[in-house]
């Protein structure tokens, strides 16, 4: 229980500090509904300020409830952690709003990078958010997130080779009746395909062994192969299936 109490001191103390930043957002708002336009630069800080403090409050609300066992202490502490959070998801609407209408000739040529970083954060997940943490919100550390980002993750060869491996990796369908599931492999290999297209990839370096990967995803009814119909053929029926 001590361990517990620790634990939801420091949630307090950061949702204090966040409802100041709330608070700070909303002084802003009378002067825009006046007509006033924003600083585009303090709305992106205070949006990019937000989400990393609703990331760190998600962590820290995780792992508070695997310190009770309390059914009505954990359906109290989710309840009042969804209301906080909703709180800060409408302030993320709000801003959004205010800098969408903010014109682009009031706007400084640095705060479009602002923005940029701003939007990239709510973009980001797991280990690509990791890779960029630490940088503050700047135009300078907008190309370094980039550039880090393209270092990490924008090897090409490895991408398709991602592509590829999942491809591969699809779970097969018995049966032909769910067309659900059949549905749902086809999109997820178009996905992939679209992908494949978009990173310049020739159809030719995967259509000699592509269909028949895919033909053994299939229910048994569905190889039509077993009648004389080559594979191409029968990957293209798989499409307009």
């Amino acid at each position: 229980m001590a361990e517990l109490a620790k634990k939801k001191v420091v949630p307090r103390g950061k949702k204090v500090v966040t409802k100041k930043m709330l608070d700070e957002v909303d002084s802003l708002l009378p002067a825009v509904d006046g007509g006033a336009v924003p600083d585009p630069m303090k709305l992106s800080q205070f949006r990019f300020g937000l989400d990393e403090k609703l990331d760190y409050l998600h962590k820290l609300d995780k792992e508070i409830l695997t310190l009770t066992d309390d059914e009505e202490e954990v359906m109290h502490d989710i309840e009042e952690a969804d209301k906080f959070m909703q709180e800060i998801y409408n302030k993320f609407v709000t801003i959004d709003s205010c800098l969408a209408a903010v014109p682009a000739s009031n706007e400084p040529a640095s705060s479009t990078s602002y923005k940029k970083f701003s939007y990239l954060q709510t973009l980001l997940t797991k280990e690509a958010k990791d890779t960029k943490a630490g940088l503050a919100l700047s135009a300078a550390n907008c190309s370094e997130a980039i550039a880090l980002l393209e270092l990490r993750f924008g090897n090409k060869e490895r991408i398709i080779s991602k592509h590829m491996d999942t491809l591969f990796a699809l779970k097969s369908v018995s049966w032909q009746g769910n067309t659900m599931a059949l549905r749902a492999l086809y999109d997820k290999v178009q996905a992939h395909l679209r992908a494949l297209k978009a990173l310049v990839v020739s159809p030719e370096a995967y259509t000699s062994l592509l269909p028949s990967v895919l033909m053994r995803k299939l229910p048994s009814e569905l190889e039509l192969t077993s009648f004389g119909i080559d594979e191409k053929t029968a990957l293209r029926a798989l499409f307009q299936y």
